[in-house]
């Protein structure tokens, strides 16, 4: 492996196992930390232990705009206080990854048999758990695991296509092109929060 995501929960790695591209996830190895407090301590040990590039995606789990920035910085600062010179990207999701759903409203629509409203698709960026469940309530599929399962390639393509998603993409492709060459120190890959 020539790099790492860190994720929070099972459901963030069947999304990444769909989302990220062939040659680039056969060259990700990702891994899921059990929850928000645990990302930034592995993504340290990875940096220092391993010396390959890492990229996290946590939940913000608000979308107040001043919690989700103090959330970005305070995972920024502690992953970049161990990166010596290991790329690293922080990727914030607001309020939580099931928002990106909304990012494809046509895929949600298709699933639910349901035409969203311009208020659900507002409010799924907001609150995507709960609009995901009253979406789904008795249809197929009420899981996030077949949600993603039933996506399809030009959905996919579509997220893989737009913020943070892109930024996210990018930079484990520069990574794994790299051929494990690192840049200088000081200049680690930053960044990231999505909405």
């Amino acid at each position: 492996m020539r790099a790492y995501l860190l994720v929070e929960g099972e459901t963030d790695l069947v999304l990444f196992e769909r989302l990220l591209p062939p040659e680039i996830r056969r060259e990700t190895s990702i891994v899921v930390v059990g929850g928000r407090s645990s990302i930034a301590s592995m993504a340290r040990s990875l940096m220092i232990a391993r010396g390959k590039p890492v990229a996290l995606v946590a939940d913000a789990d608000t979308v107040e705009r001043n919690a989700v920035e103090q959330r970005f910085q305070a995972l920024d600062e502690l992953v970049g206080s161990a990166a010596a010179g290991v790329p690293y990207k922080v990727i914030v999701a607001v309020p939580e990854i099931e928002s990106w759903f909304f990012a494809v409203p046509g895929a949600l629509e298709r699933l639910s048999g349901t035409t969203l409203t311009p208020e659900q698709i507002e409010l799924g960026m907001l609150r995507p758990r709960e609009v995901l469940r009253q979406l789904f309530q008795d249809r197929m599929p009420p899981h996030f695991h077949r949600l993603v399962g039933e996506l399809t390639e030009s959905e996919v393509q579509t997220l893989r296509e737009t913020e943070p998603r892109k930024e996210l993409i990018e930079f484990l492709t520069e990574q794994v092109q790299s051929r494990g060459l690192l840049p200088a120190i000081g200049h680690p890959q930053r960044s990231g929060i999505s909405g």
